[in-house]
């Protein structure tokens, strides 16, 4: 093989070392546990002013809520939202939904009907495994009225307590 038949085959491995890396680094983007993207964020983007009105609306309203999310067993915990009124009556009788998320891994979105407990409280269990910081959005409608809700948490969930497997 001469020198000069060389040049094409370098040119050619080359393009093809650029072709593989490319889709190498594709995938890993793709794949990435840690990314997601915002559900309906183009509608959302365009829906801005509604947004701002909700926020109005959400001050207007005079709701206060209180989350806490506490572990009860190995992967498992209760989210609980405590809702006060405008005069910190608790707010009795609403419907409310909850998005809740781990920040590092948001694409693993868990939704969830609270049910209520009585003096403004209501609750849901959860698949919740992963320790760290944890998005809630709520949405709460009562009468004709919505409020929402958007905190960010800090969960520890109860270890897992490996077996004796000595007799």
């Amino acid at each position: 093989m001469n020198k000069n038949s060389r040049w094409p085959i370098i040119i050619c491995a080359a393009l093809a070392l650029h072709v593989v890396a490319w889709l190498a680094v594709a995938y890993l983007a793709v794949s990435d546990p840690s990314f997601a993207v915002e559900e309906d964020y183009y509608q959302k983007a365009i829906d801005w002013d509604e947004k701002m009105a909700q926020d109005k609306t959400n001050r207007s309203l005079g709701w206060m809520c209180e989350i806490h999310v506490e572990s009860q067993s190995p992967g498992m915990a209760t989210l609980s939202v405590h809702l006060l009124d405008d005069v910190r009556s608790p707010v009795v009788g609403a419907t409310v939904e909850a998005q809740t998320f781990p920040v590092a891994r948001s694409s693993h979105l868990l939704q969830s009907s609270l049910t209520e407990n009585g003096d403004g409280r209501y609750e849901a269990p959860l698949a919740m495994e992963r320790p760290g910081r944890w998005e809630v959005r709520l949405i709460a409608q009562r009468n004709g009225s919505t409020f929402t809700h958007a905190e960010v948490l800090y969960f520890t969930p109860t270890p897992r307590i490996p077996r004796d497997t000595n007799p």
